[in-house]
């Protein structure tokens, strides 16, 4: 299982994160980081090396705030060459076979909503670029 939306947490290469949890929680799960960027506003992305995502192949970037994870997203990198369009589409469609139904949906966004926090596949219309993000309150 991939999302536990009941706990509120998302399994990735077998690993399951949850919000809140440290950074050094996330590394003695067994992520490494190969990039950080810090925001200087308390927010701080690191993305961790290659990972299975049900069968996809993800490069995770893991958010976060203050120190505690608050924000997961992926994109399916063995859809590399897909136009941003249908990795958009794709996405949302790993999401309905994974939750069903949407609680929202826009041009650019299929939205889930918990009370934990969201799951979302998103399109950012400014540059194309596509994800799936899990976002906890």
């Amino acid at each position: 299982m991939i999302f536990d939306v009941v706990g509120g947490s998302v399994a990735i290469g077998g690993k399951v994160l949850r919000g809140n949890m440290s950074l050094s929680d996330t590394v003695a799960l067994g992520f490494a980081f190969e990039r950080e960027i810090d925001m200087k506003t308390g927010w701080v992305f690191r993305t961790a090396s290659r990972d299975t995502f049900g069968l996809h192949t993800v490069a995770p970037a893991l958010g976060f705030q203050s120190n505690r994870l608050q924000r997961v997203s992926v994109a399916f990198l063995d859809e590399v060459g897909t136009l941003s369009g249908t990795l958009a589409d794709r996405h949302r469609d790993f999401l309905s076979q994974e939750l069903g139904a949407p609680s929202k949906t826009t041009i650019t966004q299929a939205l889930y909503v918990y009370p934990w926090g969201q799951i979302a596949a998103e399109q950012d219309a400014r540059n194309g670029t596509a994800y799936i993000i899990v976002t906890w309150q």
